[in-house]
């Protein structure tokens, strides 16, 4: 079994170093990341993707599902 972990993309709180909370979105920047994140997974099987509930973690997530055609699954022990 291979296990990726991966980051969500930045946010604008990243950018000034706030703390964030769960409905921060992902900067410009952070929708870019995303969509090359998606790109670099194209090649790679994956059998499940796990986000936090987090926004900012939903979105990187969903691009990455969406590029592989599977769904998003929520697990509440992933948080800050």
């Amino acid at each position: 079994m291979k296990l990726y972990l991966v980051r969500h993309g930045e946010t604008e709180g990243n950018l000034v170093h706030l703390y964030q909370g769960e409905d921060d979105s992902l900067s410009t920047k952070g929708r870019a990341q995303g969509e090359i994140l998606a790109k670099r997974f194209q090649s790679i099987p994956l059998d499940l993707i796990l986000s936090s509930r987090y926004k900012r973690a939903m979105e990187t997530a969903t691009m990455v599902a969406e590029a592989k055609k599977l769904p998003v699954q929520i697990e509440d022990l992933m948080v800050e």
